[in-house]
């Protein structure tokens, strides 16, 4: 036994020469033995499997403490990312606000233009009408020229009937003839430019009109664009809170990974601990040697002496 070896019980006085009268103690010293041996056994089955397991977890400890430090750190640059995009979300935001913004502005522009636009086209029309009515004043002034100028032609044939009589009456005949051709011609000038007038008129009504119905297609347009824009503004704002929200969700899960990781690495350095003591209380039963179990190897004195001092010391405290 104080080889630690827990194989040799005591033989009988039958096949040694122990003294029968401490048979009794010599079956309570084998049955203490054997007591031990089981004990130890079990702790020695006990402490393998412990072993193992401590391997096993502390592996596995250190392969989550490398994937847990992996994973934070993803999540630190996926973190920094959606903060990224949450900032840009923003300023597109912004922007598409004030492009909604505009576009009403723009719509209202558009507008103003339509009812100038109608406006020009309603005054070229009151253009055009009055120049029918200087056409028609120009006509009865022609007429009045073509009449004054019959009438100046009779009055010089009856100042040629007269005689000498007549001849200062021919001469005012002939001056009124000619101011009535004068102004004959120049009723035709102004009628003449009038028509051109008149045609000119038209073709800016015609212009107006179109131009008009182009303003008109473009406040469709740009109503259109403004009611795309108030739906993109509010689409992007919706985006923007649920960009927020997850950049909130985000660095929250990257606070508690990095806890995690944390805890990894203290879980990490517990295993460590487990490990090396698991072996040191592995070496330590296997130095007994027990019935049914292989051969250990030979405990070193010095673990031997250690050993017995610890038993002693147990035993003081016991006593």
């Amino acid at each position: 036994m104080s080889a630690r070896d827990l194989t040799q019980p005591i033989p009988s006085p039958q096949d040694s020469d122990f003294p029968a009268r401490y048979d009794n103690v010599r079956q309570s010293f084998n049955t203490l033995m054997d007591s031990i041996g089981g004990v130890i056994g079990t702790i020695q089955d006990s402490a393998v499997n412990l072993s193992s397991s401590a391997d096993e977890i502390s592996d596995a400890a250190e392969d989550l403490s490398s994937r847990t430090e992996t994973q934070a750190a993803t999540l630190e640059e996926t973190a920094a990312a959606v903060e990224e995009i949450t900032a840009s979300m923003k300023q597109s935001s912004e922007a598409t606000t004030e492009t909604s913004s505009v576009a009403q502005e723009a719509q209202g522009i558009a507008e103003d233009g339509r009812t100038v636009a109608a406006d020009a086209v309603e005054k070229m029309n009151e253009i055009s009408a009055s120049s029918h009515q200087i056409s028609q004043i120009i006509s009865v002034i022609d007429d009045i020229a073509f009449q004054t100028n019959l009438l100046a032609l009779n009055a010089g044939v009856e100042a040629a009937r007269a005689g000498e009589a007549g001849r200062g009456f021919a001469v005012v005949a002939s001056e009124v003839r000619a101011l009535a051709q004068r102004a004959a011609v120049s009723a035709k000038e102004i009628k003449d430019l009038i028509n051109v007038s008149a045609g000119h008129v038209d073709a800016g009504v015609d212009l107006v009109s179109k131009a008009g119905a182009v303003l008109e297609r473009i406040v469709g347009h740009v109503k259109r664009v403004t009611e795309l824009s108030s739906d993109v503004a509010s689409s992007a704002q919706e985006q923007f809170t649920g960009l927020s929200e997850i950049n909130t969700g985000v660095s929250h899960m990257d606070s508690v990974t990095q806890q995690n990781a944390a805890m990894v690495e203290q879980t990490t350095a517990a295993t460590m601990t487990m490990r090396q003591d698991t072996r040191v209380l592995a070496d330590l039963v296997q130095t007994f040697r027990v019935s049914g179990a292989a051969p250990a190897a030979a405990a070193p004195a010095s673990s031997a002496g250690d050993w017995e001092h610890e038993l002693t010391g147990q035993d003081a405290s016991a006593a």
